[in-house]
C-alpha cells in the first residue's frame, strides 16, 4: 500500500530523496516514490478551481489535491497509472490523461498537467 502526503514546497521532494539515497546502500527497496503536480493560470478568480482537482494512481480512489503538487511514497517498483480527474468545466489540462510512469526504486518520478481556466 501507499500513501499520498502533501506537499507545499520543494523542501519535502528533497528530504524523500536524502532518505531513500541514505537507504539505498543499506536496504533492497523495492518502492520508490511519485511526485504529482498539477498546475493552472487562471483568467480570473471566478473561473480558478478553488477546490483543486483529483489524482488518482493506479486503479486507488482518488485524492484531492489541495497544494501545487503531491507526493507518494512507498509505490511499488514498476509501471504505474496516474490519472487527473474532477477538472472544472472552464480548466483545460494539456497532455494526455492519464499518464503513464515507471517507478524504479529508491528514486522520485514526476508526472504533471500545466493549464488554464477561462
Amino acid at each position: 500500500m501507499f500513501e499520498i502526503v502533501a506537499r507545499r514546497s520543494r523542501v519535502l521532494s528533497l528530504i524523500v530523496l536524502l532518505v531513500l539515497g541514505a537507504c539505498q546502500g543499506s536496504t533492497n527497496s523495492q518502492t520508490g516514490a511519485l511526485e504529482v503536480y498539477a498546475s493552472y493560470t487562471c483568467a480570473s478568480q471566478l473561473v480558478c478551481d478553488s477546490d483543486g482537482v483529483v489524482i488518482a494512481l493506479d486503479n486507488a480512489a482518488g485524492q484531492r489535491m489541495t497544494a501545487f503538487a503531491d507526493t507518494f511514497v512507498g509505490i511499488p517498483v514498476g509501471q504505474h497509472k496516474v490519472t487527473l480527474s474532477d477538472v472544472q468545466s472552464s480548466c483545460t489540462f494539456s497532455g494526455s490523461n492519464p499518464r503513464f510512469v515507471v517507478v524504479k526504486a529508491d528514486t522520485m518520478v514526476q508526472a504533471g498537467w500545466a493549464g488554464t481556466c477561462q
